[in-house]
């Protein structure tokens, strides 16, 4: 018995030796890893303040370009320099569009950083295609921007009809003008509340074409008025085409007629 106790006991103090030892050796392993991680991190720490630090790159010169009729390109240039802040990597884009969207003729704005401290700016320009009622002028998407009325181009057709029937009203527009002779020029082109369509031409004439048929209407009135009636054009004050099969005349002398086709 005795000499099983002491086996024991020795088996006891090798087992606790055992247990200790390896423990304390892979943690030492890992030291070295653990360190080199504390400092990437450090590194990346340190990196990440140096690059949003303002003064680390500062944007030294913002260039704009574009096609431009209605801008000033010095005055954009002004517009966004006002407004950058902070270094190559954290410049606030978005800031910079929102400053020069804010022009009326401005319709897009694209940004680009240039390394290292530059600010390179493209600016499409509203082109506009028609004047809607008193309230602005419309592009070719029908989207309404209001710029000052000084800068409003000449010879636009002007549009008008309830709120918010700005493509509808650019649509028909553009049907009319497309199927009547060039020389018919539209100068207006009235949706009422009513949703009846009139159109004023250059040459003075107003054409009633109603609420309904449109089409159909606008072709009969360009079979028969631009040739059957091409020499009397400059006698006639306007045309009422509301009917079934032909239309009325109101002349300058003030005799309507009436034809049939």
């Amino acid at each position: 018995m005795q000499v099983t106790s002491h086996h024991f006991n020795q088996a006891i103090r090798l087992e606790e030796s055992g247990s200790d030892a390896p423990g304390s050796n892979d943690f030492m392993h890992y030291v070295p890893g653990i360190v080199f991680l504390l400092l990437i991190l450090m590194l990346f720490i340190l990196g990440i303040k140096s690059i949003l630090d303002p003064h680390t790159l500062p944007i030294r010169h913002v260039s704009v370009s574009g096609n431009f009729t209605h801008l000033s390109p010095a005055g954009l240039e002004q517009r966004a320099s006002n407004v950058v802040r902070g270094g190559f990597f954290n410049v606030n884009v978005e800031t910079i569009k929102k400053v020069l969207t804010e022009e009326p003729w401005v319709r897009e704005v694209t940004v680009k950083r240039v390394w290292p401290d530059a600010i390179n700016v493209f600016i499409k320009e509203q082109v506009a295609v028609a004047v809607w009622d008193d309230e602005g002028l419309l592009n070719d998407k029908a989207e309404l921007f209001s710029p000052a009325l000084s800068t409003f181009p000449a010879n636009l057709p002007r549009l008008r009809g309830p709120e918010g029937t700005y493509s509808s009203v650019l649509e028909t527009y553009r049907y009319i003008r497309g199927t009547l002779p060039a020389e018919m020029k539209i100068t207006e082109l009235v949706l009422s509340d009513r949703r009846a369509w009139k159109v004023k031409f250059e040459n003075g004439i107003a054409v009633l074409f109603g609420r309904s048929d449109l089409k159909k209407r606008v072709r009969r009135f360009a079979r028969h008025v631009p040739v059957e009636l091409r020499d009397r054009l400059q006698d006639i004050v306007s045309i009422d085409m509301r009917y079934t099969n032909g239309f009325s005349i109101l002349w300058d002398a003030g005799v309507t007629a009436e034809l049939k086709n």
